[in-house]
């Protein structure tokens, strides 16, 4: 278990800290992922957990332990966005290589390499120069690296950044195998896919200050607009809005607080539903099932848009509080105090 405890970053001549009142805790053999926008502090956050800068003030415990010797680092293996490898050499040499600097006993580096070459599909590569690998293959030898004499820890700066569509599903999957693997896995990443599909729980970063922290789920409940249901038509020949009237009727029967949303169209009819409401489902789709020729579906709101409900809700308090203050600057409270945001 990893606790951050009101950590703090600050570097020489920036306007404001980098990171600011940061406290979260990263349990045992979960996937937890840092998730913001470019300069949102995830990167600095990330060389701080893996000891390769330090903060300016807070602390951070590592099984309640102080995170500041060598015995605690070396259960951490890290992933960073650049390359680490030596570009003039192989995959398996470089492998080698770092293996007896990562302390892998001499009679096991053998196995332990050719068992990372195989689980990270760089049997291919693995006698080819670094220099003229893909991005794609770059980055898993970066995993191969971090993972040599299995530690239990692995962190990884934007993972996934650079890769298309299809590698970074492929990425998926290889980061899933690191927490059955029986590793904690702490990653960083602007998209919000990633953070969806892969994490056991977020932390939502911006501007050097933390928003919230929580599975997916709970984010989206807590800060999201609820839930969408979604009518539309079993048979193609008849139009949905005929009907219009008769199923608004029945959902705001039994949810009087259900709205009808902006995009709806002729053919697909769009209830906002908040999720306080969600004990009448039951009935909602009872009364529902007796319309013929609907079908019904019903969506929790996404991550995105809890995302973006949370930086709104940030924008507006960071404006009420620079308004209180032009309205009182006579009390002569400190500059520095309409730049530290507000945590939620």
């Amino acid at each position: 278990m990893i606790q951050v405890i009101d950590l703090k970053k600050e570097f020489p001549n920036a306007p404001k800290p980098a990171l600011e009142n940061i406290s979260l805790t990263i349990f045992e053999k979960e996937i937890f992922c840092l998730l913001g926008h470019n300069g949102a502090g995830k990167t600095t956050l990330m060389n701080i957990l893996s000891g390769l800068t330090s903060q300016t003030k807070g602390s951070l415990l590592y099984d309640h332990v102080v995170m500041d010797s060598k015995s605690i680092f070396k259960s951490i293996g890290f992933c960073s966005q650049d390359d680490i490898a030596l570009l003039d050499n192989t995959v398996k040499e470089n492998l080698v290589f770092l293996a007896n600097i990562r302390g892998v006993a001499q009679d096991s580096i053998q196995k332990e390499v050719e068992s990372l070459i195989n689980k990270l599909d760089l049997v291919s590569s693995q006698d080819k120069i670094i220099r003229g690998l893909s991005k794609e293959q770059r980055k898993k030898l970066s995993i191969a690296i971090a993972s040599l004499n299995n530690p239990r820890i692995i962190m990884m700066d934007e993972p996934t950044s650079g890769l298309d569509s299809a590698s970074r599903k492929a990425f998926w999957k290889i980061i899933k195998g690191l927490k059955a693997d029986q590793r904690t896995v702490i990653f960083t990443t602007q998209f919000l896919d990633d953070a969806e599909e892969l994490s056991d729980r977020l932390a939502i970063l911006s501007k050097g200050t933390l928003f919230a922290v929580g599975s997916s789920d709970f984010i989206k409940t807590k800060f999201g607009s609820g839930y969408t249901l979604l009518i539309t038509n079993s048979q193609a020949s008849s139009q949905l809005s005929d009907r219009a009237s008769e199923i608004g009727k029945k959902i705001r029967k039994c949810i009087p607080s259900a709205e009808l949303a902006t995009n709806t169209t002729l053919n697909v009819l769009k209830y906002a539903i908040p999720f306080e409401e969600k004990n009448k489902f039951s009935q909602l789709f009872s009364d529902l099932e007796k319309i013929k020729d609907i079908q019904v579906n019903l969506q929790m709101t996404n991550l995105e848009e809890a995302f973006e409900s949370l930086e709104r809700n940030f924008e507006d308090k960071t404006q009420d509080k620079r308004r209180n203050f032009d309205q009182n600057e006579n009390l002569s409270i400190p500059p520095m105090f309409l730049d530290k945001g507000i945590g939620l």
